[in-house]
């Protein structure tokens, strides 16, 4: 079983279920110069929806700034929240960024 057919859904894994795509993506509007950790804007989505924007400044003397984060309704963002489960809003934004 190859590791795109989990992410697809294709066949259950070990022990578990099926794995279900998820319906939240991010997509970038701004990507600033750097290679590490540089200065970023997008959008969040759920399905075809954007349900909110999050940015992050730039790398200054060494300290990366955090991920800033806005949601449209406070409903979205619970959602979300939901579908971050045991990670933080700002780390679960950043796993889902392109690489």
């Amino acid at each position: 079983m190859k590791v795109q057919e989990l992410f697809e859904g294709k066949k259950p894994q070990r022990g578990g279920e099926i794995v279900k795509p998820h319906p939240y993506s991010v997509k970038l509007t701004f990507k600033g110069a750097g290679k590490t950790f540089p200065a970023l804007k997008g959008d969040i989505y759920e399905k075809d929806v954007v349900i909110g924007t999050f940015s992050r400044k730039k790398v200054v003397d060494g300290y990366v700034p955090p991920i800033e984060y806005k949601f449209k309704s406070s409903q979205a963002k619970a959602r979300f929240n939901d579908f971050a489960d045991s990670l933080s809003i700002e780390e679960t934004i950043e796993a889902l960024l392109p690489l």
